[in-house]
């Protein structure tokens, strides 16, 4: 006999019993004091019944007295799980339990015994379960059943399962985790997993993934969504789907066959652009041609008036634009007003851009040589400028492309233009519509100071020749040909014919024509004509011809001298040109930009004197407040 038995010798020397289900309860003495469902418990019960016996002891009454239940203490969930299953009809009360039986002073310790001293196991020997029941021929959806999983989470568990056997070490001693397996399972191949594991500097998940996956195209990639997955795969292409991926998916394995397809919808996109403008070719690539496109030059283009139908057309255009932008200002934000104004404003911009891009034109004895370039860049299909192919030399070889007429710059393309990319940003307090009209107006002054102002204007025409004349390895620049075109100012700003500016710079080139015009039954060129004339009307024709290629409106992609730099040379004040009336710029603004402007410009008192007025009234009374002060917005003020 042992001299010190062990304090549990009367738990090991329990005895097990059968019990009916309806004689057993729950101790108060279990340790779990919260009891859950256990899905997997229940699913287990179902497939394999009782596999472990319950532990309780006697339950007696407040004299110490038997009763004729037994006290569950340890395996409660167990019992909990049986009683549902009673309670739904599967089984009875006299279902019979096996219970091991020990003294109700030991149960406190049972309970905690079996909760605390339990250890779980690896999840990787889960996946070694799962795996070996998937080969004795147990389908996701039959494993699932056995344990109350959803048959894709089985899935995922059979792939990972199947990883490399050297990740898979490393993942049952701490140094990978389940989240970079998820990763490197996107595929299935052992070697592609361990190149992308050693190679990744930092293994993050979207490393991995992106490593183990390289070379291939994610399908909700943008040139994924463009070709799309069911195109591909009715294309014959391998589709390797992503089981980790919280959006679904995959990846397109095949990518030369991704960008053939992609190719093939180009270019019957292209064609439809070529067959609308009447060119004589174009040229498709699924990334933006570089190289092919700085090596020719912008075809000339014009920009055409508006129609009568098209200009009531853009007219309603902008005045929704503006309506939608005001209701985006006054909404709340987040609201689901504010979003849907927003969404408007963007689609009205969207097709008031496409109304002014439709108006570029090119002569017809230009078409013949005439094309552009299509690609897909992040969603889109990209197009380029109007561009001209070279004319064919007597030897049937490409010559240069320039020849009489032919410029290199395009559309809108002058010495002096903004440098503000097209990028993303937080919704301004006017619409794009807005700006470009005001931009017009700033743009009429520079054109007016500019031609004033004869030493400014011989700079800037010298800052856009002298890159091309003093450097032969800048492609871009080599030609030093001037493109004259004035920008269409009227076509952002019905109203710049009221605008002083503007009518100077009208009647300086009504006397300049003059001045240059051929006498009655002269058959004399240009060139002899302006020989003829001093030297300091020269000066000043000069000046006037670079006034005109200004363009600095707001949208501008083009690049040249800066409009700030160009501004503070000729002492720019838009406030001695424009002035903030409700036609020019207090209509178009929401009520809280208003009271922001009255605020700065005059006062927060005077602000504060129009809350609770209509729209209407707010934007007289406005005016009225700003008609001693020389505001201008902020974009004018630079």
């Amino acid at each position: 006999m042992t001299k010190n038995p062990p304090k549990t010798a009367n738990v090991v020397a329990a005895h097990a019993v059968w019990c009916k289900l309806k004689d057993l309860v729950l101790s108060p003495l279990n340790v779990r004091s919260e009891q859950v469902q256990n899905t997997e418990l229940d699913a287990s019960l179902d497939d394999l019944g009782l596999l472990q016996n319950l532990v309780g002891y006697v339950e007696t009454d407040a004299k110490k007295k038997p009763t004729s239940k037994i006290a569950i203490c340890a395996g409660g969930s167990r019992l909990l799980s049986l009683q549902r299953k009673m309670e739904a009809g599967v089984i009875d009360g006299d279902y019979e339990v096996p219970v091991k039986i020990i003294a109700v002073e030991n149960a406190v310790k049972a309970s905690l015994a079996e909760n605390k001293a339990r250890k779980d196991m690896h999840p990787a020997d889960e996946l070694k379960a799962f795996l070996a029941l998937s080969t004795m021929g147990y389908t996701s959806k039959d494993i699932a059943a056995m344990f109350g999983y959803a048959p894709i989470l089985i899935t995922q568990r059979l792939r990972l399962a199947t990883v490399s056997p050297l990740l898979m070490d490393l993942f049952r001693k701490g140094e990978a985790s389940l989240q970079q397996l998820t990763a490197l399972c996107v595929v299935d191949d052992h070697a592609r997993q361990e190149a992308a594991w050693n190679s990744a500097p930092y293994r993050s998940v979207e490393n991995l993934r992106a490593l183990v996956t390289q070379g291939e195209t994610p399908e909700r990639s943008p040139l994924g969504q463009y070709v799309g997955k069911d195109a591909y795969i009715a294309a014959g292409g391998e589709f390797n789907i992503d089981l980790f991926a919280e959006d679904g998916g995959g990846f397109m394995v095949n990518t030369p066959l991704v960008h053939q397809l992609a190719l093939e919808k180009l270019t019957a996109e292209a064609n439809q652009i070529k067959e609308k403008e009447g060119l004589a070719w174009v040229e498709v690539s699924v990334v933006r041609p570089h190289a092919e496109m700085i090596a020719l030059r912008d075809a000339p283009t014009f920009i055409r008036d508006f129609s009568a139908e098209e200009l009531a057309k853009h007219t309603d255009l902008v005045n929704r634009c503006d309506a939608a932008q005001l209701r985006y200002e006054d909404a709340e934000p987040g609201s689901e007003e504010e979003e849907e104004a927003g969404a408007e404003v963007d689609r009205l911009t969207a097709e008031i851009e496409e109304m002014e891009e439709q108006r570029v034109s090119i002569a017809d004895e230009h078409l013949p040589r005439a094309g552009v370039f299509v690609w897909f860049s992040n969603g889109h299909v990209c197009r380029s400028h109007l561009k001209m192919r070279p004319l064919p030399k007597a030897d049937g070889t490409e010559g240069d492309v320039s020849e009489e007429g032919d410029d290199e710059a395009g559309e809108g393309a002058g010495i002096a233009q903004s440098l503000q990319e097209p990028q993303k940003k937080e919704r301004s307090a006017h619409s794009d519509a807005h700006t470009r009209r005001m931009s017009a107006h700033r743009n009429a002054a520079l054109q007016k100071l500019v031609a004033d102002n004869h030493k400014v204007a011989l700079a800037a025409m010298l800052a856009a020749i002298l890159p091309g004349v003093l450097s032969d390895r800048d492609r871009s620049q080599k030609d030093s040909t001037i493109n004259i075109r004035p920008p269409y100012l009227k076509g952002s700003a019905q109203d710049i014919e009221a605008n002083m500016a503007w009518q100077s710079v009208q009647e300086q080139i009504s006397k300049a024509a003059q001045l240059v015009k051929a006498k009655e039954g002269e058959e004399s060129s240009m060139f002899s004509r302006l020989l003829e004339l001093p030297e300091a009307m020269l000066v000043e024709l000069v000046a006037l011809c670079v006034a005109l290629s200004i363009d600095v409106l707001h949208g501008n992609e083009q690049t040249g001298v800066r409009s700030a730099e160009l501004a503070k040379a000729v002492n720019l004040d838009m406030a001695d040109w424009w002035k903030a009336t409700p036609d020019s710029y207090l209509s178009h603004v929401s009520s809280k930009r208003l009271l922001a402007v009255v605020t700065e410009a005059v006062s927060a008192e005077a602000a504060n004197s129009m809350l609770g007025m209509k729209k209407a009234q707010m934007v007289e009374a406005a005016a009225l407040k700003l008609s001693d002060t020389r505001w201008i917005p902020e974009m004018m003020r630079t």
